[in-house]
């Protein structure tokens, strides 16, 4: 009997998905799924890739090179455990996961949130900060300080998580095969369909930062920033569909002001009048806009 399915999307990273199948014991109640996106076969060795040697690992080879999503997407074809796990092929699982799968594995909720911890991914003993927001959002959720929508509105990566696959089957989620902030809407849906869900600061996942990563430059071009705004856009209209909003400030709210301090005004003016024929995109940059120059104005 799966209990448990893990999905590892891969590529051009042999090394660190390596680093990453040792992180996981080897179980009986553990599927692993690696989902190679179509590596570079002068980089990956396929005749000794990672994990074949273990009887746990269902190793899946694309040829499309359709991205994270995508792969992520094939691996919940493969799936068959009752709870599901996604890690990048970049970072690794604590020594406490083991544990921490025999603790949760009758859980009734269909969301489960752990947290994490943050490193060097060329020194894993340097310790770095990176989406320590999660943290933080863990820790005030435990305390009282913000409430269960906020959460769910916020916490919004598809890592750091066990989803119930039923959950995930019911409501045909998938990941939208963008090349930026794919998960957003992966994980508004799992947070909005979610009857109950369970928040624990168990730190089990152990993010990577390693230059080259999609993270490394984050919003550093226009077509990264304008993908992830509209992505960011698509997760707040299903929020306020299901009525789950967040008493805060939206995620498009937040990604304007990132995109607005590294690019300043005019590189944002021009990205709205080319994202003219994109609404969602033009009408929230454009009101963010307005927003500025009126306060620029009144000043």
């Amino acid at each position: 009997m799966i209990t448990y399915s893990i999905i590892i999307p891969h590529k051009n990273i042999p090394d660190l998905l390596q680093r990453c199948l040792d992180s996981i014991p080897a179980r009986e109640d553990v599927q692993v799924i690696i989902v190679d996106d179509n590596s570079d076969s002068g980089i990956v060795d396929f005749q000794s890739f990672p994990g074949k040697d273990r009887s746990d690992v269902e190793i899946v080879l694309t040829h499309k090179g359709g991205g994270t999503g995508y792969a992520q997407n094939i691996g919940l074809n493969h799936a068959v455990g009752k709870w599901i796990l996604f890690i990048g092929a970049d970072d690794f699982f604590t020594d406490d996961l083991s544990l921490f799968l025999d603790k949760m594995k009758d859980a009734e909720e269909d969301l489960i949130i752990f947290d994490h911890r943050s490193v060097l991914s060329s020194d894993v003993s340097s310790s770095v900060v990176r989406s320590e927001y999660l943290s933080r959002m863990i820790d005030d959720y435990l305390n009282g300080r913000i409430d269960e929508n906020f959460i769910r509105c916020k916490y919004i990566v598809s890592t750091c998580k066990l989803i119930k696959k039923a959950l995930i089957d019911e409501h045909q989620i998938r990941f939208n095969e963008t090349r930026w902030s794919n998960d957003n809407f992966f994980s508004a849906q799992v947070s909005c369909f979610a009857n109950r869900i369970k928040v624990c600061n168990d730190v089990i996942y152990v993010m990577t930062v390693r230059e080259g990563s999609l993270t490394s430059d984050y919003c550093g071009t226009r077509k990264e920033a304008m993908t992830r705004l509209q992505e960011a856009i698509k997760s707040e209209k299903l929020y306020y569909s299901k009525g789950l909003t967040s008493q805060t400030d939206l995620l498009s709210g937040s990604l304007l002001r990132t995109i607005f301090s590294k690019h300043g005004f005019w590189w944002c003016l021009k990205s709205c009048v080319l994202s003219i024929l994109n609404f969602p995109v033009f009408y929230a940059l454009s009101m963010f806009l307005s927003k500025k120059v009126y306060h620029y104005l009144v000043k």
